[in-house]
């Protein structure tokens, strides 16, 4: 994956109220090589950005505490730079803007880094 910055791990943020879910994608990105926060909805992750971002990739559930993931994402857009987000949800696929991909939640460990490794190669 080419998000890496020289010395240093890239970092991800992943949102989900559910504590499976985020501790599963967590654990994966960090086998992966990524640096990662983890919280459980959208005012943790503001927090979050505001001390940690921007991230190399987010991975939002659609479905988040707070505001949906789409809305998160839409919020945090710079017009001049794709945001990497991965949307995951058990429910129907969200509009998708340019560097952004959805993921079925339940997809296993190396679907979820497949579909990470095509959206930060720009795939």
């Amino acid at each position: 994956m080419n998000a890496k910055s020289p010395g240093r791990d890239p970092r991800a943020l992943v949102v989900d109220a559910d504590a499976f879910t985020r501790r599963r994608v967590a654990d994966t990105l960090t086998g992966a090589g990524f640096e990662v926060s983890a919280v459980d909805g959208a005012d943790a992750a503001f927090a979050a950005f505001l001390q940690s971002g921007p991230f190399a990739l987010m991975v939002l559930d659609v479905e988040m505490q707070g505001m949906g993931g789409p809305q998160f994402a839409d919020s945090l857009r710079d017009p001049g730079r794709d945001q990497p987000v991965l949307f995951i949800s058990a429910g129907p696929r969200p509009y998708l803007h340019p560097g952004q991909r959805f993921l079925s939640k339940g997809s296993v460990p190396d679907q979820l880094l497949a579909a990470i490794r095509r959206l930060l190669d720009g795939a």
